[in-house]
């Protein structure tokens, strides 16, 4: 007993010293660091805005990152890029096209983009039918498009809208089509897809919008109306940003807009399925936003051209598909090792310890972050394309190259077997010519991209036949090959997804699991910490004391360690 008191005694002291040494030390301002680690800033692309935004909080959260993303447009994005007033950007366009007030060159410092995830620009609608219920299986093309939203067609039961949707019934009532009224990806993308359609009508509207850049080519600016809007323009309105351009047709019957469908999910309307070019009306699934992307031309440097995209006549394809990316820092020296060019030059300015929050960011996108991007209205980055972001991650300051995506280390559903696979894009070593794709280089680029899309097709469906197809298709046909294929990959994408089984991310996790115990004290005063730490010695070393006292009470023939003289007391 004497040895139990006098080991008790010793531990109250030696706690009791960590104590005040603790308590000390954090008054004299050493101790652990509030700041989880270096801030990075972005903002950008309204069209991947829910899926970043949505990164943003998980990265923090699971791998102890610290991203302050903004959602906003392409535009402004390149913007805040080359004026250096964020660490990143988030685009759906390149420099290239001439929409920045910074063409490539005049980014300050080397840079490069980062495909982050693909999506469909969809048409979500607000239409009661004739029989007094809303329509759910609206059917639109590219001229009838164009025509709602250069003003053209004005009424739902306009007899282009009834041709397509002989079936529905169109009520006799005004559109009101809303437009992105700040400059945009979306706007882009969307009169980038009519010049293909049929540039005629589209440019003879941007001469009348006053569009700032040259009638008959794609622009960031959908209509400006510097004179105000003109009467027979007058179903035409204009809403600044995504968010608000999807609210809209939700709050007014008659109304559609043009959005990624992760915002038209996000409002519960329904969206039109589009008549692709092998003329199929089609949804902007994940599967046929996929397929629709395999017609799609990455140049050098990963920027796309979609021109085959638009024309894809592989029946399974969402025509107005693109990728998104983000633009950061590029050391030319790291990129030379990889046999790849930065764009622009200068000096690189990103520190490393930026760089590999960066690095590390970029894998989580490319892996994890894909995971639930199909039930969010995205559509997740193929193989190839993680492939290409891993090479990115080692061309940051600071950064690292990750070992080949497996899906040990990377649970991207295509990755993990999660979802069948879809040829990826094809990638060119031809730098981006600028401009649209329309003309020249470019336009035989996107001819290269439709036969590429066709060949992946045609073996995709002779696969299928025997193997099963991606979503959507055949798949095993027996319950058992179908049981065993559900959980090998629910195995394997656990098995990805958990630190102490895939080793990047054992760093993270650790990272995170410190950053945490730091916030979680960052709030406490030196006088808070020292009160409860005084709290759980008493408590650690009286209960042992307690016990031993109560012990010895209940026992009195036992001797009393502290009576020297041996009798009982």
């Amino acid at each position: 007993m004497m040895t139990l008191r006098r080991l008790a005694c010793l531990l109250a002291i030696a706690m009791l010293a960590s104590v005040v040494g603790t308590s000390a030390a954090i008054v004299s301002g050493v101790g652990p660091a509030a700041a989880s680690g270096p801030q990075l800033n972005s903002t950008g692309s309204s069209f991947a805005g829910v899926a970043i935004t949505q990164w943003e909080g998980q990265f923090d959260e699971i791998d102890g990152g610290n991203i302050n993303f903004t959602v906003s447009s392409s535009i402004l994005g390149m913007n805040a890029f080359c004026q250096r007033t964020v660490d990143f950007g988030a685009t759906d366009i390149s420099y290239a096209t001439q929409q920045s007030v910074c063409s490539t060159s005049q980014v300050p410092y080397p840079f490069q983009y980062m495909p982050d995830v693909a999506g469909g620009l969809a048409f979500e609608y607000n239409v009661q039918g004739t029989n007094g219920q809303r329509i759910t299986n609206l059917v639109l093309n590219g001229p009838t498009l164009l025509g709602i939203f250069t003003g053209s067609i004005k009424n739902w039961d306009d007899p282009a809208i009834q041709a397509l949707n002989p079936t529905v019934p169109l009520p006799k009532q005004a559109i009101t089509a809303y437009f992105r009224a700040d400059a945009s990806g979306e706007n882009y993308l969307l009169g980038d897809y009519f010049l293909h359609v049929d540039p005629g009508p589209l440019t003879a509207f941007q001469t009348e919008a006053s569009v700032p850049t040259a009638p008959g080519t794609p622009s960031a600016t959908w209509a400006s109306f510097s004179n105000g809007v003109p009467n027979n323009l007058n179903t035409l309105v204009g809403e600044t940003g995504a968010d608000p351009e999807s609210q809209e047709p939700l709050q007014n019957p008659g109304g559609i807009s043009y959005v990624e469908t992760a915002y038209a999910k996000n409002v519960g309307l329904p969206v039109a399925s589009v008549i692709n070019a092998a003329g199929i009306p089609v949804q902007p699934t994940s599967y046929n936003v996929a397929e629709a992307l395999t017609a799609a031309i990455l140049y050098s440097d990963l920027t796309q051209n979609l021109g085959g995209v638009y024309t894809n006549t592989n029946p399974n394809t969402y025509p107005l598909s693109a990728y998104s990316y983000f633009a950061a820092q590029c050391v030319p020296a790291q990129a030379a090792t990889q046999n790849f060019q930065c764009d622009s030059s200068g000096n690189v300015t990103m520190g490393t310890a930026q760089g590999a929050e960066l690095s590390q960011f970029i894998q989580f996108v490319a892996c994890l972050g894909q995971d639930k991007m199909a039930s969010l209205g995205y559509s997740p980055l193929p193989p190839n394309l993680v492939e290409d972001d891993f090479q990115a991650a080692g061309r940051l300051p600071g950064g690292t190259t990750p070992p080949a995506p497996t899906p040990q280390n990377c649970p991207n559903p295509y990755i993990t077997g999660a979802l069948a696979p879809v040829s990826g894009p094809t990638v060119v070593t031809s730098a981006p010519p600028g401009g649209p794709d329309t003309t020249g280089a470019a336009a035989a680029l996107a001819a290269a991209g439709s036969a590429h899309a066709a060949a992946a097709a045609a073996a995709s469906a002779a696969a299928g036949a025997t193997t099963g197809t991606a979503a959507g298709g055949a798949g095993p046909t027996t319950p058992a090959a179908v049981a065993a294929a559900a959980a090998a990959a629910a195995k394997v994408k656990k098995a990805a997804a958990d630190p102490l089984t895939n080793p990047l991310l054992t760093a993270p996790r650790q990272l995170a699991l410190t950053n945490a115990a730091n916030r979680a004290l960052s709030g406490w005063s030196p006088a808070q910490i020292a009160l409860w730490s005084t709290v759980f010695v008493v408590f650690i070393v009286g209960v042992p004391l307690g016990l031993w006292a109560l012990q010895r009470r209940r026992r009195p023939g036992l001797p009393d360690p502290g009576n020297t003289g041996g009798g009982v007391p």
